[in-house]
């Protein structure tokens, strides 16, 4: 799905959707667009992508003041407003994973201050974090993000078996209604609810994923490359949910390592560099260029 490697290295090119050849051309002859229509199976409409917010975000969800994790970490600082949505750039390794690994409690900041909603909190595990109602997607979907060996069912259900529980007993009929629910929500394709979701293609894989931490009802989620390794046509419809969840109120750090896609859906765009903040850039006045000159420990070059 690395479109600008078929473009760079390949003579032809076909497309493969739903077990059909939907393109077979020379690559001189196709454009971008070209194969995007033809994995999607569909005319990309621009309407589909995400639109830039027309009004401004006041309200500050968390916010972090010079924190730091060690090595890696060293006196970052970052604010997320109510229904904003925040993404990450940097080369790889400049401390992007464990900044969003700290803020979920998994490895906690061992300095600096964490605040919510204006008050200074702790946040030393994940069970603390999912107090807060903050939701984390990591980048590894296959040894962190669900557990391959369960049913699809049993994935969606995983962290909200106590409100689907009394007496510590499971209710069938709650139980049922929440799987129904959760495979409906994002149209999860699969044979049945009860096949291992090992069986099931990485976008819908993801899409169970989404839908067990939405259940959650989360304030704030956090994202690590959510859409690496699913089609096209899965991307667009998780950038979709990312729209209508901030629209409701909902706050995300999205962690990704394509600029283009940073570029269509985030408000503002911080760069890391070092494991610090260098910079942060409006979404609607991002450009590949500045995020490569933040990313590289420089500054943004004045017009």
């Amino acid at each position: 799905h690395r479109l600008d490697e078929i473009f760079a290295i390949c003579d032809d090119v076909v497309v493969l959707k739903d077990g059909n050849l939907t393109l077979r051309s020379p690559v001189s002859q196709v454009t971008k667009d070209d194969l995007v229509c033809a994995m999607v199976g569909r005319e990309r409409e621009e309407s589909s992508l995400f639109t830039k917010r027309k009004k401004e975000l006041t309200e500050t969800l968390v916010e972090i003041k010079d924190a730091s994790t060690g090595k890696k970490i060293k006196g970052a600082s970052l604010k997320i407003r109510k229904g904003e949505i925040v993404g990450v750039a940097g080369l790889e390794g400049q401390g992007q994973r464990e900044l969003i690994r700290a803020m979920f409690g998994i490895h906690p900041f061992l300095s600096g201050s964490y605040l919510w909603e204006g008050k200074e909190i702790k946040i030393i595990s994940p069970k603390e974090a999912m107090k807060r109602d903050i939701a984390y997607i990591p980048d590894d979907r296959d040894t962190e993000g669900m557990v391959r060996s369960m049913s699809v069912a049993d994935n969606l259900t995983l962290i909200t078996l106590k409100e689907i529980s009394k007496y510590g007993i499971v209710i069938k009929s709650m139980e049922e209604k929440s799987i129904q629910e959760g495979m409906n929500s994002l149209a999860v394709k699969a044979p049945s609810h009860e096949v291992p979701i090992a069986v099931l293609s990485g976008g819908n894989q993801q899409k169970v994923i989404f839908n067990k931490w939405l259940k959650k009802k989360p304030k704030l989620l956090l994202l690590h490359e959510p859409t690496r390794g699913i089609d096209i046509q899965a991307k667009e419809e998780i950038y979709k949910l990312l729209h209508t969840l901030s629209e409701q109120g909902v706050s995300t750090l999205f962690v990704s390592s394509d600029m283009i896609e940073l570029m269509d859906v985030s408000d503002r765009i911080v760069v890391m560099y070092e494991g610090k903040i260098t910079g942060e850039i409006p979404g609607g006045e991002a450009t590949e260029e500045n995020i490569m000159r933040l990313s590289s420990g420089e500054s943004i070059k004045e017009e």
